[in-house]
C-alpha cells in the first residue's frame, strides 16, 4: 500500500497529481487533491471537508496483445553421407564417414504485442513479431581423404526451421465509465465549483413539481426573484417568497422589508377561499336620534349617516413569464479504437550444418525450411464513451441541458445553496392546473419581498379584460377590482361576505366588523360604551339620555387602541340571553340586557341581537332610534 506522486492527465480534462494502490491509502491524501486509485481505476477528489468524489475513470489501457507463437524449430539438417572407401592403393585407410549436420536452433519465439495505448478508448495492441527462422543445419564435415581413396561427400544442409506465429492483437481498452454522484431519485444537480456535481437534497423535480424542502424553526422553502436592472425602487436583492409559520408572505429582501402574507388558517378548507370575493366595506356612524319634544310630541329622528363608499377592487396579479428550458447535454465522444499489437517476430533460421569433412565428394546437407511467420494479433475492442463536459462550472450553479450531446452548462441565473434558489429573471409556471406551494414549517409558507416602488402582488385573469382583480402594493396596501390604492383594502364592485360568526369567534371578547381604535379611556373587554364629548369612551348607561344615545361600541381590550367594534359580531361569556332575544343598553353602567328598560327618564335602545345562547355571540348593531321614558 503506498501513494506516489503523479502529474498526468487523465485523457478527459483532469489531472492529477497522486496515485494510491487502494482506498486504505485515501486517508493520507490531502484536502482539494485529484488523485487515481489503482484498485478500482477511477480518478477520485478529495475536497474541502475531506469527503471522497468519484470524477470518472481513466479508460483502461487495451490488453496486451498475445505473444507470437514461437516460430517452429529448424529441422535438423541430415547427417553427411559417410565418404565413399577410398580405393585400395598401395595401404591408403578408409576415408572417415562425414559428421552429421547439426540440428537447426529453435526459431525464437513471437514478440509479445504491445499493450494498447490508454485514450478515451484503449487502443488495440500491436501484432507480436514473427517468431525468427530456425537456423540451417550444419554441413556435414568433409571425410579424410584417404591416401589414395575418393573423398567423402558433403553432408546435406539441414532443413530451414518454420518461421514463429505472429503475435496476437491486444485485446481493446475498456470504456470510460460515467461520474456516480450521490444522492436520491429527483435531486437536482449542482456543481460544488471544484469540478464535482452534488446532488441537492433539499431540491428535488419529479417531472412535474419543483420543491424547495428547506426547514428550520419557523421557516419553510424560500425562493428569490432578483429585481429588475432599471426602473425600480425595490430595497435589497430582489422579492422574496417564502413560507413562515401558517403563512405564504411575499416582501423585498431588504430596507424595511415590505410585502403582504396570506394566512392559510384563515382560509376554507379545499382551496375554497376566493379572495376576488372576499372583504366587504363599513358602513357610515349612524346619526344620533333627535329627543323626543317636551310637548309629548316625538322629535324627529335624526337622519342616519351615509353608508361608506365600496372601495374599488385591487388590480390582478400579472402572470410570472416562463422559465427557459434548459439545452439537453451532449452525450460523450466515442473512445478511439486500440491500435493493433506488433506482429511477431520470424523465427530465426536453423544455422547451417557443418560441413562434413571432405571425403571423396560427401553431399551438401539440406537446407533447413523457413520458419513459419507468427499468426496476426486480434483487434483491441473499441472503448466506450466518457463523461459530458461541463460549461460555466461555477459552485452552486444549476445544471441544465445546452442541445448539444454531451455538454451541460451551470446557470448563473439559477442558482441553490442547499438552502435557498436564487432565480435573476422572471419565474413562468405554465402547464397544469395549479401551482401548489407545499412545507411544514411555523414561518410563512410564501413570502413576497419588493425592496422597490412596483407592486408586490397582482393576479388577474387573461381572458378578462379587467387587469386590476387583486393588487397589493409596494406599500402593502390591497387593492380589488381597481389598480387605485392608497388604504389597507380598497374594493371596486359588488361584493359578497360569506361567514358563520358562531365558528369564527371561538374564545370569548373576540370579535370582527367595524373595529375602530381612537379616544381614550379605562376599558373592560366586552362592556359597552359611549363616546362622549371630550373624545373619552365612558360605560354606556340607560339611565340617562347622555350615556345612551350617542356613539355605542363594544370594547376589545382595556384601551381605546386594542379597539372597539361599532358595528359586527362579538362573543362574550356576559352575552348569555336565549337566542333570538333583542338586547338594549342596560341601566346597569357596561351591560348589555334582553329586558328593555321600563323606569320613567330611562332610555329604551335596540343595540342588537342575541345569536346563540350556548355560543355567547351576539349581532351588534345600534340603532339610531331610542325612546326616553
Amino acid at each position: 500500500m503506498a501513494i506516489r506522486d503523479k502529474i498526468i492527465s487523465g485523457g478527459n480534462g483532469i489531472n492529477f497529481t497522486k496515485e494510491t494502490d487502494s482506498s486504505t491509502d485515501w486517508t493520507g491524501i490531502t484536502n482539494n487533491t485529484y488523485f487515481r486509485d489503482v484498485a478500482d481505476g477511477l480518478i477520485h477528489y478529495k475536497n474541502s471537508s475531506g469527503s471522497i468524489l468519484e470524477i470518472y475513470n481513466l479508460s483502461t489501457s487495451g490488453t496486451s496483445g498475445t505473444s507470437g507463437t514461437s516460430g517452429i524449430n529448424g529441422i535438423n539438417g541430415t547427417s553427411g553421407t559417410s565418404g565413399v572407401n577410398g580405393l585400395n592403393g598401395t595401404s591408403g585407410t578408409s576415408g572417415i564417414n562425414g559428421t552429421s549436420g547439426t540440428s537447426g536452433i529453435n526459431g525464437t519465439s513471437g514478440i509479445n504485442g504491445t499493450i494498447g495505448l490508454s485514450g478515451t478508448s484503449g487502443t488495440s495492441g500491436t501484432n507480436g513479431l514473427n517468431g525468427t527462422s530456425g537456423t540451417s543445419g550444419s554441413s556435414g564435415t568433409s571425410g579424410i581423404n584417404g591416401t589414395s581413396g575418393t573423398s567423402g561427400r558433403n553432408g546435406t544442409s539441414g532443413i530451414d526451421g518454420t518461421s514463429g506465429t505472429s503475435g496476437r492483437n491486444g485485446t481493446s481498452g475498456t470504456s470510460g465509465i460515467s461520474p456516480t454522484v450521490s444522492g436520491s431519485n429527483d435531486q437536482i444537480l449542482t456543481s460544488n465549483g471544484a469540478g464535482g456535481i452534488i446532488a441537492e437534497s433539499l431540491l428535488t423535480f419529479d417531472g412535474t413539481k419543483l420543491s424547495v424542502l428547506y426547514q428550520a424553526g419557523d421557516e419553510g422553502g424560500e425562493i428569490l426573484l432578483n429585481k429588475p436592472e432599471t426602473n425600480t425602487t425595490i430595497s435589497g436583492t430582489g422579492v422574496t417568497f417564502d413560507v413562515w409559520q401558517n403563512r405564504i408572505r411575499f416582501f423585498e429582501q431588504g430596507g424595511t422589508a415590505r410585502g403582504a402574507y396570506i394566512d392559510i388558517t384563515e382560509c376554507a378548507a379545499g382551496v375554497g377561499t376566493n379572495l376576488l370575493t372576499g372583504g366587504s366595506t363599513s358602513s357610515g356612524t349612524s346619526g344620533t336620534s333627535g329627543r323626543n319634544g317636551t310637548s309629548g310630541i316625538n322629535g324627529t329622528s335624526g337622519t342616519s349617516g351615509t353608508s361608506g363608499v365600496n372601495g374599488s377592487s385591487g388590480t390582478s396579479g400579472v402572470n410570472g413569464t416562463s422559465g427557459i428550458n434548459g439545452t439537453s447535454g451532449t452525450s460523450g465522444r466515442n473512445g478511439t479504437s486500440g491500435i493493433d499489437g506488433t506482429s511477431g517476430t520470424s523465427g530465426i533460421n536453423g544455422t547451417s550444418g557443418t560441413s562434413g569433412v571432405n571425403g571423396t565428394s560427401g553431399t551438401s546437407g539440406i537446407n533447413g525450411q523457413n520458419g513459419t511467420s507468427g499468426t496476426s494479433g486480434t483487434s483491441g475492442t473499441s472503448g466506450t464513451s466518457g463523461i459530458a463536459l461541463i460549461l460555466n462550472n461555477t459552485n452552486n450553479y444549476v445544471l441544465t441541458a445546452t442541445g448539444t450531446s454531451g455538454v451541460i452548462n451551470g446557470e448563473s441565473n439559477l442558482t441553490f445553496d442547499g438552502t435557498t434558489a436564487i432565480i435573476t429573471g422572471n419565474l413562468n409556471v405554465s402547464g397544469g392546473t395549479q401551482s401548489i406551494f407545499s412545507g411544514n414549517s411555523t414561518l410563512e409558507l410564501v413570502k413576497i419581498i419588493q425592496t422597490g416602488t412596483g407592486d408586490a402582488l397582482v393576479v388577474e385573469y387573461s381572458s378578462n379584460g379587467d387587469t386590476s382583480h387583486f393588487v397589493i402594493d409596494a406599500s402593502g396596501n390591497t387593492s380589488i377590482g381597481t389598480s387605485t390604492t392608497g388604504r389597507k383594502l380598497t374594493v371596486s364592485g359588488d361584493s359578497t361576505f360569506i361567514h358563520n360568526p358562531l365558528t369564527l369567534l371561538t374564545a370569548s371578547v373576540t370579535a370582527y366588523g367595524d373595529i375602530v381604535t381612537f379616544g381614550s379611556g379605562s376599558l373592560t373587554a366586552g362592556s359597552l360604551y359611549y363616546l362622549g364629548s371630550g373624545g373619552s369612551w365612558t360605560a354606556a348607561d340607560a339611565s340617562s339620555s347622555t350615556s345612551s344615545t350617542g356613539l355605542l361600541g363594544i370594547a376589545l381590550g382595556t384601551t381605546a387602541s386594542s379597539g372597539l367594534l361599532i358595528k359586527g359580531y362579538a362573543r362574550s361569556t356576559t352575552y348569555s340571553a336565549t337566542t333570538g332575544q333583542i338586547l338594549y343598553v342596560s341601566t346597569t353602567a357596561g351591560s348589555i340586557t334582553p329586558t328593555a328598560p321600563s323606569a320613567a327618564t330611562e332610555i329604551i335602545r335596540i343595540i342588537g341581537y342575541q345569536l346563540s345562547t350556548n355560543d355567547d355571540v351576539i349581532y351588534f348593531t345600534p340603532s339610531n332610534d331610542w325612546i326616553e321614558l
